[in-house]
């Protein structure tokens, strides 16, 4: 009997092990679960050698450098427009139609109004050419007027010099005798003949002044027929009107259609389908047969962030409308001396570009690099912490020995940060272990934390 119950008392003891190892195992993983339960969730990365990229993104669009304008006269009766703005044409093809009858009446008028100039220009040329003769005739007749007194001066002095005779001295003759003598024949008198040689020299220096004066206005009156020579070449009323005739004429053989005279993209258009012309510009053709221009408003922010080590870079719709970047060679940034500016007088980036990469008018971005230099240790900017204004740390998982095994912490390491932008910090220190991306829960120094299931 008592063999008996001692076995019954082992099978009870062992059945007591069994049920407190069994709970001690129970507890265990309860204890684990609630622990691992309040531990934070948390993903890693290692640190990388990169370069920190600033960019910066603008929106801008295509212009032309150049534009070709094409002009019709006033009175033309519009019957069609068949393009728009922003539309690319060739040479030759149809900008609009017009009226023929209004046509060939504006032909007409201008016909009249050239024959009209023609016949302006040609009296204002004679005329001045008959003022010029009048005033070449004139001077002609001061001239000799002039010379004819001269020479009537001259004549005068020498009839006197050949008439009168110098006495050789004082004769010993009475004064009955002279008084005869004198009758006889003239005596020469120093004193009129001075007088007359006086004479000649003065009406010498008069025919003189009178050559200088009569051809300066001769000079003036010739100069007078250039000048409105001149003056009708300057105002080019004549080429005008041909250049209208030639182009209306041009029109009205092609049975009214004005057609494009360059290859290009319509810029402005000044015509409407149902009304008259106005005198001046019809059409604006952005040339782009060789290069246009981006443009885009440059806050001035970012002006002093563009240098010329960023990387630019284009995007936006080809010719075929597919979507094409287009990295920059060059690009200038306007400052704030007024050169380069928009119409509100801000900043704004440009760049040649080639004509034949996107169409004028169209809209583009461009995106602004500034790619640092190489930095041995850059992390993720999510893994960046601060303290005050300017102490900087990040979170390292360690591993460390406890009661029920190895646990993850998270520890706080200080770094100074070098450079950083939306996506990447980099820290003068060199990172080796698992930095600390994200966490489910807030974190400090020695945090126990556990690895995001993948």
């Amino acid at each position: 009997m008592s063999e008996r119950t001692e076995k019954m008392k082992q099978k009870q003891w062992v059945q007591i092990a069994a049920v407190f190892f069994g709970l001690m195992i129970v507890l265990t993983i309860c204890s684990r679960a609630a622990s691992s339960a309040v531990k934070a969730r948390v993903t890693v990365t290692r640190a990388s050698r990169q370069k920190i990229s600033h960019e910066i993104s603008l929106n801008g669009s295509v212009e032309a450098k150049n534009y070709v304008l094409q002009y019709v006269t006033s009175g033309l009766m519009v019957t069609g427009v068949q393009v728009s703005p922003g539309q690319q044409v060739e040479a030759g093809d149809v900008i609009f139609t017009v009226d023929m009858q209004k046509l060939q009446e504006s032909i007409a008028s201008i016909e009249t109004e050239r024959n009209r100039v023609d016949e302006k220009e040609r009296l204002s040329v004679s005329r001045a050419e008959a003022a010029y003769q009048d005033v070449k005739a004139n001077a002609e007749e001061e001239k000799a007027r002039a010379y004819q007194t001269y020479e009537k001066a001259v004549a005068e002095y020498q009839n006197y010099i050949n008439t009168h005779k110098k006495t050789a001295g004082v004769s010993a003759e009475s004064t009955e005798e002279r008084t005869m003598n004198e009758k006889a024949a003239s005596v020469y008198d120093e004193t009129v003949a001075k007088e007359l040689e006086n004479a000649v020299e003065s009406e010498k220096s008069a025919y003189a002044a009178v050559v200088r004066e009569q051809e300066k206005q001769i000079s003036a009156a010739a100069d007078a027929v250039q000048r409105t020579k001149e003056d009708l070449n300057l105002s080019q009323d004549a080429d005008t009107l041909e250049e209208q005739l030639k182009n209306l004429r041009a029109c009205a053989e092609n049975g009214g259609v004005y057609r494009a005279e360059y290859t290009g993209v319509v810029g402005q258009l000044n015509v409407t389908a149902g009304t008259e012309t106005a005198e001046g510009i019809a059409v604006m053709l952005a040339d782009a047969a060789e290069t246009v221009r981006f443009v885009a408003e440059l806050p001035e922010e970012y002006v002093d962030e563009i240098s010329g080590d960023s990387v630019i870079t284009l995007h936006g719709k080809n010719m075929s409308g597919i979507q094409e970047d287009y990295e920059l060679s060059s690009a200038t940034v306007s400052g704030n001396d007024g050169s380069e500016t928009d119409a509100s007088g801000g900043c704004r980036l440009t760049a040649d570009i080639p004509g034949d990469l996107y169409p004028v008018g169209t809209k583009i971005t461009v995106t602004v690099d500034n790619r640092s230099d190489t930095f041995d240790c850059c992390l993720p900017l999510s893994s960046l912490h601060q303290k005050g204004s300017s102490q900087y740390f990040i979170y390292v998982m360690e591993k460390e020995d406890a009661v029920m095994g190895t646990e993850l912490t998270a520890k706080e390491v200080p770094v100074t940060v070098l450079d950083m932008n939306e996506q990447y910090v980099a820290v003068d220190e060199m990172i080796s272990g698992d930095v600390i991306v994200s966490s489910d829960k807030d974190i400090t120094d020695g945090s126990r934390v556990r690895l995001e299931e993948e």
